[in-house]
């Protein structure tokens, strides 16, 4: 008793100064100490042994000079490439004329069993845990199980306290078990309403996170356990339980026979995303465990456009973004606000780098939002209305050619489809309206499955105003692309078409940006030289 209750409390002062964010003696490296199982009527006698800071379900039976069922249902055995792991098995075993399986568990808390007779008005569990204030993520483990039926993973995290009246707590044959009030039990904490040989349920604390499921019945190779917490609170705990069991947990007729061999034990804190977006389009082939990748954008101008979704239930991991505006490069920082709590690969954070294109020159990068129509031998795969889309006009320097950009697009009925990319489009300007014309190679569409010729025609009016047309024909099908938005005007300072072929009209000069110079008087550099129909490039040293 002494060894259990000093270990117990070792455990408890260890989670409280390293801000409970791991289990006591996890990897069951450890000394196993001497067992002595709770009883209600304060059994002192010794059975069998358990890990320190954990409790197994050996059972003292009846107790008193002539007891009967006592059972020890834990051993110590080779873990994970480790010296030390627990195993647990739901044995049978014989009272006077009466068979029964006693349940093979262990946990953080006090496991207790109770029975009268020959096994009738069984009940047990634990009750209790440990002191702990974290909000973990996931849990991870190793183990090995045996048997008919699946073993039992429980996990759960409270504040307050939960006290059951009038709680059975001791076997007997005959007689009644001595009652108390049970501090904490198990089914009460995680909300399950069916608490036999218990009274009423006078006290309720709040339960914060919780774990409850069945792990794979039969596993002869050492397997993974990955669970997450699910939370129903966002205040930290007080206390934690964990427990794991041979079979069914919560059932009083346990499959007899059934083992769980387990290692390893590790409270995992995330500090990864699970998503991340730039202008609410997912990044491309984003994976939580990829932290760098090149987006084929420009970066946005404010940090907001980046979406960066954590992984976990808890609320515990916050995502920072930060803007390289001179490298064109955008960093996620994700952090775990519990001090010391690690992800799988046991780092406190992750850094996701972002590389975006440079940006457009000012005044050659437009930029339309308005519907996107795709038909395909009449049939409108993007619905009669069609759907919202953003057009990017990148014109060359001079305004005579020009590249259509549809970035990152999705269709509702095909996904996603990345950019359609058309170059090489003639411009000219005719008063306030922009043309467009140009019959494209090789127009790659809907991700690649349509490759062919196309021919493209279009505007652009004085108010921004555009309306396109692009016109394939594969295999015999039509399939028309329209899109018509709004947004700048193609700058009146480009550049104007003109119609007059004139070899003797006098030669005007232009900057790069468009803007009408006296040619008499040029400083160094590149300039647009305009005489009747020829336009033509300059350099001026």
């Amino acid at each position: 008793m002494k060894k259990i209750f000093t270990s117990l409390f070792a455990a408890t002062a260890v989670a409280l100064t390293v801000g409970a964010q791991q289990l006591p003696n996890n990897g069951f490296e450890e000394a196993w100490v001497d067992c002595v199982p709770w009883t209600s009527n304060n059994n002192t006698k010794v059975q069998g042994t358990t890990p320190t800071s954990w409790v197994v379900s050996n059972t003292i039976g009846t107790g008193g000079n002539w007891a009967m069922g006592n059972t020890t249902i834990a051993e110590k055995v080779t873990g994970y490439n480790s010296e030390g792991a627990v195993k647990v098995e739901n044995k049978e075993i014989n009272v006077v004329v009466v068979k029964k399986t006693i349940p093979g568990y262990f946990g953080l808390g006090t496991p207790w069993a109770t029975s009268m007779g020959m096994g009738d008005k069984m009940a047990g569990g634990e009750f209790g845990g440990i002191a702990f204030t974290g909000r973990p993520d996931a849990i991870q483990f190793m183990y090995q199980s045996t048997g008919s039926d699946q073993p039992t993973f429980l996990a759960y995290t409270w504040n307050g306290k939960f006290v059951q009246k009038e709680v059975s707590g001791n076997i007997v044959v005959s007689g009644n078990p001595t009652k108390i009030d049970m501090v904490d039990r198990d089914r009460n904490v995680i909300g399950m309403t069916d608490a036999p040989q218990g009274g009423e349920v006078t006290e309720k604390g709040t339960l914060v996170a919780l774990i409850n499921t069945r792990l794979e019945a039969t596993t002869a190779d050492w397997t993974k356990g990955n669970l997450e917490f699910t939370y129903s609170d966002a205040a930290a705990p007080e206390k934690i339980n964990v427990v794991f069991a041979a079979g069914d947990y919560f059932t009083t007729s346990p499959a007899k026979d059934n083992t769980l061999t387990v290692d390893d034990v590790k409270l995992i804190y995330f500090s990864r995303l699970k998503s991340l977006k730039v202008n609410g389009v997912d990044v491309p082939e984003f994976a939580p465990d990829t932290y760098e990748y090149n987006v084929d954008a420009e970066m946005p101008a404010d940090a907001s456009a980046i979406a960066a979704e954590c992984m976990g239930n808890s609320g515990s991991a916050k995502a920072e973004v930060a803007l390289d505006a001179a490298n064109n490069k955008a960093t996620v920082t994700v952090t775990n606000s519990n001090v010391g709590g690690t992800d799988v690969d046991g780092e406190e954070s992750h850094v996701y780098t972002l590389n975006f294109k440079p940006a457009q020159e000012e005044g050659n990068h437009l930029d339309y939002t308005g519907v996107l129509r795709v038909d395909m031998a009449g049939n409108p795969i993007t619905g009669e209305e069609g759907q919202t889309a953003t057009l990017q006009l990148l014109p060359n320097v001079d305004y005579t050619e020009c590249t259509f950009l549809i970035p990152n697009l999705t269709l509702d009925d095909l996904g996603k489809l990345g950019d359609i990319k058309v170059d090489n489009i003639k411009m000219a300007k005719n008063g306030g309206v922009t043309t467009f014309d140009g019959i494209v190679k090789d127009l790659s569409l809907l991700g690649g499955a349509i490759v062919a010729d196309a021919v493209v025609t279009g505007t652009c009016d004085a108010e921004g105003n555009i309306d396109l047309k692009i016109s394939v024909t594969w295999n015999d099908m039509p399939i028309d692309v329209t899109f018509n938005g709004k947004g700048k005007p193609v700058p009146s300072s480009a550049v104007e078409a003109i119609e007059a072929d004139d070899v003797n009209a006098p030669a005007e000069y232009f900057t790069i940006q468009g803007y009408k110079v006296n040619g008499n008087n040029l400083a160094n550099g590149f300039y647009i030289v305009r005489k009747g129909n020829k336009v033509s490039k300059i350099y001026v040293k």
